[in-house]
């Protein structure tokens, strides 16, 4: 149980870094839109998600489609 919410804070921990990083870069002079939750999602990261056991309940979780909405 713990080991499952110890990898999805890690993710969240990812998801808010590479947003951070994201707005840092300036790639043709253009950053990211502005978000809300201040995260890009996992699925917008990774092309492919796998997983065992607990890992795949976090994968399939992983899997659903971000709805930010992000600022105009």
């Amino acid at each position: 149980m713990y080991k499952a919410y110890i990898q999805s804070k890690f993710l969240e921990y990812i998801e808010m870094r590479s947003y951070t990083i994201a707005n840092r870069q300036q790639i043709g002079g253009k950053t990211i839109k502005e978000r809300e939750s201040k995260k890009i999602a996992i699925p917008e990261l990774f092309d492919m998600i796998t997983g065992s056991e607990t890992g795949a309940i976090l994968a399939t979780y992983l899997s659903i489609a971000n709805d930010d909405v992000t600022k105009k």
